[in-house]
């Protein structure tokens, strides 16, 4: 869909939601502010394209949505993830994953740094000189305090509670 605005494209991605037309939708725009680029997504866009960039972008982006993805071209990609990683947001995210920390011993955060390093249990036990046994109660403790349910949520964590003060500072 090519649109001299914004409201146009809504418009349109409103009426193939009322249709129930499930087509891929790729959206071409001259112009495109954040909010604008959110209230698309929301709407049903699979991509959102600059309308001089579409020949260079096009074929990328059928592809990234035929692929599940949603395809943004760099100038509404920054403002978008620019928001996402605004200052309250991240100190927010830093300061739930520190909280989720102080129910765990310094035994338990050790390991859970260690799984935030993606060391399997094997390597944890070598490292640490412990037995893979004592590795898995640990794990399992760490999973009960902090309520994730696997070692990629457990590593968010982790990863997340070590962030220093600079991402807090982005404008």
């Amino acid at each position: 869909m090519s649109h001299s605005s914004a409201d146009e494209a809504l418009n349109t991605l409103e009426e193939l939601n009322q249709l129930a037309i499930t087509a891929k939708r790729i959206v071409l725009v001259d112009r495109v502010t954040e909010p604008v680029a959110r209230r698309l997504l929301r709407n049903g866009a699979n991509g959102i394209l600059h309308s001089g960039d579409c020949v260079t972008n096009l074929l990328w982006a059928i592809r990234a949505a035929r692929a599940g993805s949603v395809a943004l071209a760099p100038e509404v990609a920054r403002p978008v993830v620019a928001r996402y990683l605004e200052p309250s947001y991240a100190a927010e995210e830093v300061n739930t994953a520190r909280e989720q920390l102080r129910g765990l011993s310094p035994r338990c955060q050790e390991i859970l740094s260690l799984l935030g390093e993606g060391l399997s249990n094997l390597a944890i036990a070598e490292k640490l000189s412990i037995s893979t046994h004592t590795v898995k109660d640990h794990v399992r403790t760490i999973y009960e305090t902090t309520g994730v349910e696997n070692r990629v949520q457990a590593a968010g964590i982790a990863w997340r509670s070590q962030c220093r003060d600079q991402r807090l500072h982005r404008s």
